[in-house]
């Protein structure tokens, strides 16, 4: 178990202003998505943390460059492994194996969104 993240990325809480938590697949899809959202490096308490994917998809990285970045960036988990990317307009989607299930992990193309 662990405390939910709202969509802004801060502690999601109820309507009594109590801290959400989640578990199971919710919380895996979140571990994943702070992987690999996270700017590389931003955390300070663990500087491995992040991916680059957002700075490399606004430079006009590829397909390749993307799931690269990916990969590293779940080198902590390693339950999990990249089965692609997909590359829009609005942002990448890296596809993910992870403890049985596969997920899809959106990433906007821009953090002010």
């Amino acid at each position: 178990m662990d405390t939910e993240l709202g969509y802004n990325g801060d502690l999601a809480v109820d309507e009594n202003g109590r801290i959400g938590y989640v578990s199971g697949q919710d919380e895996i899809r979140q571990r994943l998505y702070i992987h690999l959202s996270a700017k590389e490096g931003s955390y300070m308490y663990n500087r491995e943390l992040g991916s680059g994917i957002i700075e490399a998809y606004k430079s006009g990285a590829d397909a390749v460059q993307i799931e690269a970045k990916a990969r590293k960036a779940l080198d902590g988990i390693p339950q999990a492994e990249v089965a692609g990317v997909e590359i829009t307009q609005e942002g990448v989607t890296v596809f993910v194996e992870a403890f049985g299930n596969t997920f899809d992990i959106w990433i906007r193309g821009s953090e002010s969104e």
